[in-house]
């Protein structure tokens, strides 16, 4: 037996973590293999890698980290078939709970049962950046306080690659209560690499209160452009907040529900492709087009009583196929008076749109039906 991981590892290429509270802050070491056995909890330090290679590393087993330090953060590391394994991430100060920052094209597969981050330091729990591959998967829940993950850029301008985070909730909790609705984000999608997809499989939901800031979406890209794609395999309980916002150029594929009591999407830049999709919407605002949404396969129930979409500039696209729409009361698409073009193929409402609403293809595949009824469930 050794005194500290920093001698074991010095030692051995096989490093074995006993049962037992541990404080020590170390670095993971190329070539290594660790094994934690159940029982194992880091009450104090973590794992901190700065501007390192790791190559074959592997941080394997049943560790827990319930720590007022950074749990698990490696910047400006280069990674090749590194495996990071867990029990749970949890932290007690401001720190991060998982913080990967790649300095070049790096690969890395992180397994664990929890993330949980009622802090959110730097009003992020998660920080994945730089060319990044890989997958982070979670077998019950990460929950955060504010932006709970945070994809982005490292600070070279190299942009995240092909990754993939499986999780079946993620949440973010209210921990700040109105205080911070600026900050009110789950999922930060930006400086995805062109050519490149990360992907999210699991739900979405927000615990969060108070009215939206302007940066506020449950999804959101902001901060700066993703010419790659974001692609969501799941459900979006939005809770009080905005569900999506698109403010930067960017691509998102929404396969799955939306549920909100206040606006399903904003989409002031970038591309969103909502697909096989119930959105129910509530009171606060209807859905704003100024940039390009195609809707597919879908049944919108919004409970405003004024229009359910604005899309009110022509020098925007909104495509809408195979889709029904219930409102309460005013347009179903608003043009504001305007002549903007609007594809639409087998769509039904109970609204009619804007009589100035021009057709973007040869025949308005539209139709209004006063008696159409629509869920108010996903």
């Amino acid at each position: 037996p050794y005194a500290t991981i920093a001698a074991a590892q010095a030692a051995s290429s096989i490093v074995f973590l006993q049962p037992g509270n541990y404080i020590e802050t170390f670095a993971l070491v190329t070539g290594k293999t660790y094994f934690s056995y159940p029982g194992v909890v880091f009450t104090a330090g973590g794992i901190v890698n700065l501007s390192t290679t790791l190559v074959g590393t592997k941080f394997l087993g049943f560790a827990s980290f319930i720590s007022s330090s950074d749990c698990i953060k490696l910047d400006d590391v280069v990674l090749t078939d590194v495996v990071l394994e867990f029990d749970r991430l949890e932290v007690t100060g401001s720190a991060y709970t998982l913080r990967i920052i790649a300095a070049a094209k790096s690969n890395v597969v992180i397994n664990g049962n929890s993330i949980y981050d009622p802090i959110s330091y730097n009003a992020q729990a998660i920080v994945l950046r730089g060319p990044l591959n890989g997958s982070l998967n979670i077998k019950e829940s990460i929950t955060g306080a504010l932006g709970v993950i945070g994809f982005g850029s490292a600070s070279g301008g190299q942009d995240l690659q092909d990754f993939t985070v499986n999780c079946p909730k993620i949440i973010q909790m209210d921990t700040y209560g109105a205080a911070y609705p600026q900050y009110s984000q789950v999922i930060i999608a930006s400086g995805i690499e062109e050519g490149y997809k990360v992907t999210i499989n699991g739900d979405i939901y927000s615990d969060a209160i108070g009215t939206p800031g302007v940066n506020n979406g449950v999804v959101a890209s902001i901060y700066s452009a993703s010419l790659g794609v974001l692609e969501i395999n799941g459900n979006i309980y939005a809770g009080t907040q905005r569900a999506i916002l698109l403010s930067t150029a960017c691509n998102i594929i929404m396969n799955g529900s939306i549920e909100t009591t206040h606006q399903a999407f904003e989409a002031n830049a970038g591309q969103l492709l909502i697909k096989n999709s119930t959105i129910i919407q509530g009171v606060a605002n209807s859905i704003t087009v100024s940039s390009k949404v195609w809707i597919y396969g879908s049944t919108i129930r919004s409970k405003l009583s004024t229009n359910i979409i604005d899309h009110t500039s022509d020098t925007s696209t909104l495509v809408i196929r195979d889709t029904d729409a219930v409102g309460g009361a005013g347009e179903f698409v608003n043009t504001g008076g305007a002549a903007v073009a609007v594809g639409m193929t087998n769509v039904v409402s109970n609204l009619a749109n804007d009589a100035a609403m021009t057709s973007l293809y040869t025949v308005l595949g539209f139709t209004q039906d006063a008696a159409l009824v629509a869920p108010e469930f996903t």
